[in-house]
């Protein structure tokens, strides 16, 4: 009996240990962080005539997921796919494709038409500072974690923000996949 308490004992240790380093603070990135990412992102478009397909995802708890995919050309968005999709529910999967001047029109659906560079803007507030700092969102009431990360090229792969304690849908920002460059 002493054994299986014991173990008990251990396990909720470790349970407590493992929670708490996992809810580590994300305060934000330096100054050369994000200027070193921008520089890749920058040589990389300019290489690439400002051409490239990026994919943004959204996930919840309940098993709903989407993609939303951006198709830039010359630095415009010029396509928009959307699918949604339930991790548990197969059947229910919506699809929309938005070409040239429709791009925009599912207002309701998937995220914005944006651009990378729109994305460094919104990470740039992600710079650390001494300046208190709070979300521009309807959970401005939390302290707000900062997430900021680079692909294997030092371009940006999220730039999203996530108020602290929050358990479940409060990630707000941009999970960037399937980054693909254009041709010149």
């Amino acid at each position: 009996m002493k054994t299986l308490n014991f173990l008990f004992l251990l396990c909720f240790a470790l349970l407590i240990t493992s929670k708490a380093s996992a809810q580590e603070k994300h305060d934000g990135i330096s100054q050369a962080e994000y200027d070193k990412s921008l520089a890749a992102f920058t040589a990389a478009k300019e290489k690439h005539g400002n051409s490239y397909s990026f994919s943004l995802t959204t996930g919840s708890f309940t098993g709903y997921m989407t993609t939303t995919t951006m198709v830039v050309k010359n630095g415009k968005v010029v396509e928009r796919h959307f699918e949604s999709k339930h991790e548990y529910y197969k059947d229910r999967v919506k699809k929309w494709k938005e070409v040239g001047k429709e791009v925009g029109q599912h207002k309701d659906e998937g995220k914005a038409p944006i651009t990378l560079d729109d994305i460094y803007v919104y990470a740039k507030g992600f710079i650390k500072s001494d300046k208190p700092r709070r979300s521009n969102t309807d959970l401005d009431f939390f302290e707000i974690d900062y997430y900021f990360s680079i692909d294997k090229d030092g371009i940006i792969s999220n730039a999203s923000t996530r108020p602290r304690n929050c358990m479940d849908d409060c990630t707000r920002g941009y999970s960037i996949v399937n980054l693909k460059w254009g041709k010149k």
